[in-house]
């Protein structure tokens, strides 16, 4: 499975080009993040600052579970801040969005 899928998130500044990216290991295969906005926040058009979250499904090929990493999009490098495990794998074609009211 080498070489098949992304095992690094990565964010880039398109104003100054700088990128901030997490690794997450050998044999760990992320999927498509979604961003998550913090509840209730006002986000100006053209704002530089994006505060946040990333989610995005992991595939552990160790373990041969997939787990939800949960990101802050101003410290993408620092990592999960959490992670909720699954009992299984899931697909890594899987895709999806959240609404909330």
């Amino acid at each position: 499975m080498n070489g098949a899928f992304h095992h690094q998130i990565s964010r880039i500044d398109i104003s100054t080009g700088k990128e901030t990216r997490f690794d997450f290991g050998e044999g760990k295969y992320c999927g498509e993040p979604i961003f998550v906005p913090n509840p209730g926040k006002v986000y100006p058009s053209l704002s530089p600052v994006e505060e946040g979250w990333l989610m995005t499904l992991v595939f552990d090929e160790n373990t041969d579970r997939s787990f939800i990493a949960i990101m802050n999009t101003e410290a993408i490098a620092d990592g999960p801040v959490a992670q909720i495990h699954l009992e299984h794998h899931s697909p890594m074609s899987f895709h999806g969005t959240w609404f909330g009211r």
